[in-house]
């Protein structure tokens, strides 16, 4: 679990830095993954647990309102882009 926390440090380091030089007015970003298994790390194959999405910017909402599973990501970001 160390291990863990130290990744979940380093990409909060990571996320802070993109966003103190981010313009939520003019951009937009998601982030998301297609599994998730950092809270059962016994595990080393895709579970089936629900993953975060991370939607900033000008089309949050866009991302927020239209995207309940990973199946949705792509044209989320299609329909932004258009």
């Amino acid at each position: 679990m160390q291990e863990a926390v130290s990744v979940l440090e380093g990409l909060d380091a990571l996320l802070g830095g993109i966003v103190d030089a981010f313009d939520p007015k003019t951009m937009s970003m998601i982030i998301t993954s297609d599994h998730g298994n950092i809270e059962d790390l016994s595990t080393k194959s895709h579970t089936r647990n629900p993953v975060p999405m991370l939607a900033y910017g000008e089309s949050h909402l866009q991302f927020s309102e239209k995207v309940n599973k990973i199946t949705d990501v792509a044209k989320a970001i299609v329909n932004a882009l258009s």
